[in-house]
């Protein structure tokens, strides 16, 4: 299922998403600004639809990722099905930048962007076992690259919603990671890093709804954006089946 980073509506960008369940870590991250020399945001041409993918999104590392259920080459499926059907060319599409490590900060702690640094918390996060036996340079460059990828494609989809009235970002929607945690295949937390983003770089944005659509409760972006610790489970919280709640809007 794509993630929709969905159209512009005054004031706040809705988002549908995916995701599976979270794990713990230490405290929560103080607020940061997005970095100002960050490339995540920037103009796409004229005759480019705000369709964002890269071919890094897909992970295929030694077979590995057949070990989870979850089919982690959806996302270049998704495109080949709409070129298929002649809904988007390919030189329509747009390529996002990858989140660096100064992006990431503004809303993960340095404690929880090292621990990405052992394999077995990686394992641990993308619940694929055989990951924790792998050196963990080729975890960084197989499979954490191809989510921080994803992340910037988040990012960038919310300018372009504001600019363009939609967006989809084919990506991303790792709803189970907040600042201090990961899991459920989720390792960044790339939907309150595209709120941060558009609260901080978007004129009149100052406010981001959350429409998730998953079967789980979305309990990393729930706590990145509203502070609340939900065990995933839950229902009815951070917009989840579209409550409406008021408290559910980053305000």
């Amino acid at each position: 299922m794509a993630t929709t980073e969905g159209r512009a509506f005054p004031g706040r960008t809705p988002e549908a998403l995916r995701g599976y369940l979270g794990a713990t870590f230490a405290g929560p991250p103080k607020l940061r600004s997005p970095p100002q020399d960050s490339t995540l945001y920037f103009d796409i041409k004229p005759e480019q639809e705000p369709l964002i993918y890269h071919e890094s999104y897909d992970i295929s590392f030694l077979g590995i990722e057949n070990l989870h259920p979850f089919d982690s080459k959806k996302w270049g499926k998704i495109l080949a099905f709409l070129k298929q059907r002649r809904t988007i060319k390919e030189q329509q599409v747009v390529k996002p930048n990858k989140a660096s490590t100064n992006d990431l900060l503004a809303v993960h702690t340095e404690e929880y962007l090292l621990s990405l640094k052992s394999s077995a918390q990686v394992a641990s996060i993308t619940e694929v076992a055989p990951v924790a036996l792998l050196p963990n340079f080729l975890v960084r460059r197989n499979l954490l690259n191809n989510f921080k990828m994803q992340t910037g494609g988040s990012v960038l989809a919310g300018k372009l919603a504001v600019e363009r009235g939609w967006a989809i970002n084919l990506g991303g929607g790792f709803h189970h990671c907040c600042g201090c945690a990961g899991g459920g295949f989720c390792a960044f937390a790339d939907i309150t890093l595209c709120a941060y983003f558009a609260r901080d770089r978007l004129p009149g944005i100052q406010r981001v709804m959350v429409i998730d659509l998953d079967a789980h409760q979305g309990n990393g972006h729930e706590r990145g954006l509203t502070g609340s610790q939900g065990d995933g489970h839950e229902r009815g919280l951070t917009g989840s089946q579209g409550n409406g709640h008021e408290r559910d809007l980053m305000g």
